[in-house]
């Protein structure tokens, strides 16, 4: 599972790097990308919460959650007026509205279609924020949006490869420190994914020429956005045991699926978009 993990984690890496190298499409590369990421994202918390019972429109969800964020991106890419965002909007977004209200007003069994439109809503209000998050920082500031990633990815990487040497160290003797949730999470992993985000920022602020900005701010962001990311990791572990399954998906290898990428991101990436307008980072 390590050697798939590195693999994976590789290959997300040099994609991102490519973004980097070719700055003009990868804006258009990003847009498209957030927008299939809130679709797979739909589509997955959809199959998730079936090991529960709990059922929802999944198409007209996931199309709404991947078109809204597609001219979200498009708006800023494409410069548009208000005029021409609410026309596109109201053509990309009205069919999924259209069938799940429909079915809800229409339908023959209207308790089991209100329970699928409620299920909806709430997949909804998890899977779009973050994507939204990261959409914004990356429209705005690639590079302010790399570090982000980079910084909160670097505390999950570190925390998973320190906690697994020294559990191997100490000969399955770590100490866990969230043992009903996730439990081969380890203090000793903590302390070292926390120690990892750190000196990532502070060397993401060197590469950048971001040191102006003082070495304590650099501290408090890669403490900030570990916890953010660990948070993250731990209320999808809950939401994993509660449907009783292991990975959400099966997308990469090693890596499991798309929620088991962007767990991180849950908090990180709204909060991060919020805040990232004051950080006076040149």
């Amino acid at each position: 599972m390590f050697k798939f993990r590195i693999i994976s984690f590789t290959v997300l890496l040099s994609v991102f790097v490519l973004m980097f190298v070719f700055p003009a499409p990868g804006g258009w590369i990003f847009g498209f990308a957030a927008a299939l990421t809130a679709f797979a994202m739909t589509r997955e918390m959809a199959g998730m919460l079936e090991k529960l019972e709990l059922r929802a429109f999944v198409m007209p969800a996931a199309v709404y959650s991947g078109a809204a964020v597609l001219l979200s991106a498009l708006s800023r890419l494409c410069g548009w007026d208000f005029r021409t965002c609410a026309a596109v909007g109201a053509a990309l977004l009205a069919a999924p509205l259209v069938w799940g209200w429909g079915m809800l007003l229409c339908g023959s069994e209207f308790a089991l279609n209100a329970k699928k439109l409620a299920v909806s809503f709430g997949i909804l209000i998890m899977a779009l924020p973050p994507v939204f998050g990261l959409l914004n920082i990356g429209l705005t500031d690639f590079k302010l949006f790399g570090y982000m990633v980079l910084v909160t990815k670097a505390g999950d990487t570190g925390a998973y490869c320190i906690g697994m040497l020294s559990n191997r160290i100490s000969r399955g003797r770590n100490h866990p420190v969230a043992p009903r949730i996730s439990p081969r999470k380890s203090i000793e992993g903590t302390v070292g994914g926390l120690v990892t985000s750190v000196g990532v920022s502070f060397l993401l602020g060197a590469g950048l020429d971001w040191i102006s900005a003082g070495w304590p701010l650099l501290l408090i962001l890669g403490v900030a956005l570990f916890w953010g990311g660990f948070c993250g990791d731990l209320t999808e572990s809950v939401l994993k045991r509660g449907c009783g399954i292991k990975d959400s998906g099966r997308l990469l290898p090693g890596m499991g699926g798309i929620w088991d990428i962007m767990d991180s991101f849950i908090y990180n990436a709204p909060v991060f978009s919020l805040i990232f307008p004051y950080l006076l980072l040149n």
